[in-house]
Protein backbone atom coordinates (compact mmCIF):
# COMPACT_ATOMS: atom_id res chain seq x y z
CA UNK A 1 0.00 0.00 0.00
CA UNK A 2 3.16 2.11 0.81
CA UNK A 3 3.55 2.02 -3.57
CA UNK A 4 0.01 3.14 -3.99
CA UNK A 5 0.55 6.62 -1.92
CA UNK A 6 3.70 7.32 -3.35
CA UNK A 7 1.96 6.79 -7.23
CA UNK A 8 -1.19 9.15 -5.74
CA UNK A 9 0.90 11.49 -4.54
CA UNK A 10 2.74 11.88 -7.38
CA UNK A 11 0.15 11.98 -9.64
CA UNK A 12 -2.26 13.92 -7.31
CA UNK A 13 0.17 16.34 -5.66
CA UNK A 14 0.16 16.34 -1.48
CA UNK A 15 -3.15 18.40 -1.64
CA UNK A 16 -4.75 15.25 -2.61
CA UNK A 17 -7.53 13.91 0.07
CA UNK A 18 -9.64 11.22 -1.80
CA UNK A 19 -9.56 7.72 -0.85
CA UNK A 20 -9.27 4.22 -2.30
CA UNK A 21 -9.78 0.79 -0.98
CA UNK A 22 -8.06 -2.48 -1.90
CA UNK A 23 -10.91 -5.57 -2.64
CA UNK A 24 -10.17 -8.93 -3.14
CA UNK A 25 -9.78 -10.08 -6.77
CA UNK A 26 -13.76 -11.64 -6.14
CA UNK A 27 -15.38 -8.51 -5.42
CA UNK A 28 -13.80 -6.10 -8.18
CA UNK A 29 -15.47 -6.73 -12.00
CA UNK A 30 -13.46 -5.03 -13.84
CA UNK A 31 -10.17 -7.04 -13.00
CA UNK A 32 -12.82 -10.58 -13.52
CA UNK A 33 -12.09 -9.78 -17.85
CA UNK A 34 -8.05 -9.56 -17.15
CA UNK A 35 -8.04 -12.72 -14.92
CA UNK A 36 -10.50 -14.17 -17.32
CA UNK A 37 -7.71 -13.66 -20.53
CA UNK A 38 -4.86 -14.10 -17.94
CA UNK A 39 -6.20 -17.89 -17.75
CA UNK A 40 -6.88 -18.65 -21.11
CA UNK A 41 -2.98 -17.04 -22.30
CA UNK A 42 -1.25 -19.31 -19.39
CA UNK A 43 -3.70 -22.51 -20.39
CA UNK A 44 -2.42 -22.39 -23.95
CA UNK A 45 -4.00 -24.50 -26.68
CA UNK A 46 -7.80 -23.73 -27.51
CA UNK A 47 -8.04 -21.40 -25.02
CA UNK A 48 -5.06 -19.34 -26.08
CA UNK A 49 -6.38 -19.54 -29.65
CA UNK A 50 -9.86 -17.92 -28.58
CA UNK A 51 -8.21 -14.80 -27.12
CA UNK A 52 -7.21 -14.46 -31.29
CA UNK A 53 -9.95 -12.52 -31.77
CA UNK A 54 -10.18 -10.51 -29.07
CA UNK A 55 -8.81 -6.73 -29.68
CA UNK A 56 -7.88 -4.93 -26.55
CA UNK A 57 -7.24 -0.91 -26.72
CA UNK A 58 -4.79 0.92 -24.49
CA UNK A 59 -6.07 4.65 -23.57
CA UNK A 60 -3.85 7.00 -22.03
CA UNK A 61 -5.08 8.45 -19.33
CA UNK A 62 -2.50 11.16 -18.79
CA UNK A 63 -2.38 14.26 -21.01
Amino acid sequence: MQSDRRVLHEAFGSGWDGTYDHLHDHEEPLLWLADAVRWCWNKGGQWRNALSSVTLDVIDLEG
